[in-house]
């Protein structure tokens, strides 16, 4: 998780629909990274889950298993 990838904007997303009464939502984040801490602080209290840097097999079962990526 780097500052390139503005992760940040998509956990941003996520607080405003939940504050717009959407509460069907969840996001998953892999990987590791500088910017990673700081994430989870600004999802803290958010259906956001971070798992850790995995093999991209792996990462495609995680996708498979969610609706959009």
């Amino acid at each position: 998780m780097v500052p390139l990838k503005h992760v940040d904007t998509i956990i941003s997303a996520v607080r405003c629909l939940i504050k717009s009464g959407i509460k069907n939502i969840s996001l998953t984040l892999v990987g590791d990274g500088p910017e990673r801490g700081r994430l989870e602080t600004l999802a803290k209290e958010l259906p956001v889950t971070f798992k850790p840097f995995m093999p991209v097999e792996e990462v495609r079962n995680v996708m498979r298993m969610h609706h959009a990526y």
